[in-house]
């Protein structure tokens, strides 16, 4: 006999009171004694799986939980809102916010999600970081793009830009070019004050 997801396999030799047990096998293959009461009744229809994948449908959302895009969004929320972080006063401290779409993770992965697999393929998981266009703007997929470690340090407020080449880049970015040390570069124009064309002569 079958009743919902379990098949009776036999009569248990224990009893509750005065009710027959029936030793039964779930669908999932899970082996459950159950009541016949409750079996004939309707009232028990699995070993309890039915019961956990309702629970897991109402808590599942996105289904994206604990992925790395979820943390990355989780951590652009933290420093623009919770005045507990220690990045916080580098982005929510000083007015660096993210658009209210943003608020919800579906929002931010349509957004964000096609880039982040291009990226993903081509750098890995550890060489893709969510940059901002502009350091002053806030978080939305106008000024959002994936960068790797490198060029999201190019972005960084702390580096100076510079031009070189008709176009406005960062002066780690010149040094890379140029084939000379960043810091000896660094000192020549901060501290020695030397112009950028004499300070990448080697």
């Amino acid at each position: 006999m079958r009743y919902g997801r379990l098949l009776v396999i036999k009569r248990s030799e224990k009893k509750y009171l005065g009710q027959s047990i029936w030793l039964c096998k779930c669908d999932c293959g899970n082996i459950k004694n159950v009541k016949g009461g409750c079996l004939t009744a309707g009232q028990t229809k699995s070993c309890g799986c039915i019961r956990s994948e309702r629970a897991e449908v109402l808590n599942r959302t996105h289904g994206m939980s604990k992925t790395h895009p979820w943390f990355v969004w989780m951590g652009l929320k933290d420093r623009c809102d919770n005045k507990k972080s220690p990045k916080y006063k580098n982005y929510g401290g000083r007015g660096i916010t993210y658009c209210g779409e943003w608020v919800v993770f579906e929002n931010f992965w349509k957004d964000m999600g096609v880039d982040y697999k291009k990226h993903l393929l081509e750098y890995g998981k550890k060489q893709t970081t969510l940059d901002r266009i502009n350091n002053d703007g806030e978080y939305s997929k106008d000024n959002c793009k994936w960068s790797t470690l490198k060029e999201q340090s190019r972005n960084k407020r702390t580096n100076k830009n510079m031009f070189f080449n008709g176009k406005k880049i960062a002066l780690s970015e010149i040094a890379e070019i140029v084939g000379i040390d960043y810091d000896l570069l660094l000192r020549r124009i901060t501290r020695d004050g030397w112009s950028l064309n004499r300070a990448i002569v080697k």
